[in-house]
């Protein structure tokens, strides 16, 4: 309790201190009057993103209090004052805060010298602000700070590169196999929907994906864009992946219906040297002859019922006029094709990333490019010339 100089005590039993004194428009000896025992309360302490915390709290003081005072502290024992404000019921923190820091607050009231009582403590944890906040929440093995940052400036890049506010405004799915964990990597990164399943083992390398082995190997990404689908439609689409192996075999990334009337299928190099992107289609889909290489970054994209386009490493290929016929009914496999009898045309390849979405034009295919293929390069394992 703040102590009271003995002439103010003396007038205060003569009773020729004022009303004035008592109501807290004046101060003796720069002290606020000691009766005053108002303070702030119920402090509630949210993060808004990486690098900011609001604080809200319910106000008690009066004119009498010059304003509040913030401290924070790393745990709940000590503290640093960092504002000073006039009375509110709400501040931000955005000086000197880290991305998944965790901070503690507590307030006061201040005038000159004198204080009230604290409030009480309240903590928060920064946050991504963005889809990294679902896709990491309930994970056994925590992700590294690093590997979270770059996978952030990921996201950051796509979505400013594409004028969107989230991935599921394009997006249905997305998955980074190149990860930490296989737990991280199988999860959809658009929604907390569709996570994938490996089945029969395919190989999974830290940071670089998994790896089919041409024969029973493959992942089923538990997404049908027939009927889960809302940016996967019938004459705007696309399908993504990135392969870091020059192989042949196989189909990387597809599904296709019983009959074979109906394909949803890219193949960066098949076993004719085709580039080949069928979407919605029974058209053959071959993009161009004689590719010499099965790794990189390949994407289909359909944009009109007879417009389709196949990119290699953010370069256009020949233009299709393969008709959209219909949308198939099973789910999307990596490292195979899905038909109704089960997996098909199984992949040797090593498959870093996959999507499916709706149609992309040239500008959009270039941020992802540029994006996914800084990603690779920041964790030592980019194969994109």
């Amino acid at each position: 309790m703040t102590k009271v100089k003995g002439s103010f005590v003396k007038q205060l039993i003569s009773g020729s201190i004022t009303k004035q004194a008592i109501s807290g428009s004046i101060a003796t000896g720069g002290l606020y009057p000691w009766w005053d025992t108002r303070y702030p309360y119920s402090l509630s302490a949210t993060a808004l993103g990486p690098t900011s915390i609001k604080l809200d709290w319910t106000d008690e003081g009066g004119s009498g209090w010059h304003g509040v005072c913030i401290e924070r502290g790393d745990d709940a024992i000590y503290f640093t004052e960092i504002a000073r404000i006039a009375p509110n019921t709400t501040y931000t923190d955005s000086t000197g805060l880290t991305l998944l820091g965790t901070y503690y607050y507590r307030i006061r009231y201040y005038r000159d010298s004198s204080y009230s009582e604290y409030s009480g403590i309240d903590v928060a944890t920064t946050i991504f602000g963005n889809e990294l906040d679902l896709y990491t929440s309930g994970l056994t093995t925590e992700l590294s700070i690093g590997y979270l940052t770059l996978l952030n400036t990921f996201i950051t890049a796509v979505k400013s590169g594409m004028s969107i506010t989230n991935l599921s405004d394009a997006f249905d799915i997305m998955y980074i196999l190149a990860n930490e964990t296989t737990e991280a990597a199988l999860r959809n990164l658009v929604k907390r929907l569709h996570d994938a399943t490996a089945y029969n083992t395919p190989t999974f390398t830290a940071l670089e994906g998994y790896t089919g082995n041409g024969s029973s190997m493959y992942i089923d990404t538990n997404y049908n864009a027939n009927t889960q689908g809302s940016r996967y439609t019938l004459d705007s689409a696309s399908m993504g992946y990135y392969g870091r192996l020059n192989v042949t075999t196989g189909t990387p990334f597809g599904v296709f219906d019983n009959g074979g009337t109906t394909f949803s299928i890219i193949n960066g190099r098949n076993s004719s040297n085709q580039f080949q992107v069928r979407l919605n289609t029974a058209g053959a889909g071959v993009i161009g002859t004689n590719y010499v290489t099965g790794a990189g970054l390949y994407i289909g994209s359909r944009t009109a019922s007879n417009v389709t386009n196949g990119y290699t490493n953010g370069v256009v290929g020949t233009t299709k006029t393969d008709l959209s016929v219909s949308m198939y009914n099973y789910t999307h496999y990596i490292l195979a094709a899905h038909r109704s009898v089960g997996a098909t045309q199984y992949s040797t390849q090593q498959v870093s990333f996959a999507f499916a979405g709706r149609g992309l034009v040239q500008a959009e295919v270039t941020v992802i490019k540029n994006a996914f293929e800084a990603f690779m390069d920041a964790n030592g394992k980019g194969i994109i010339a």
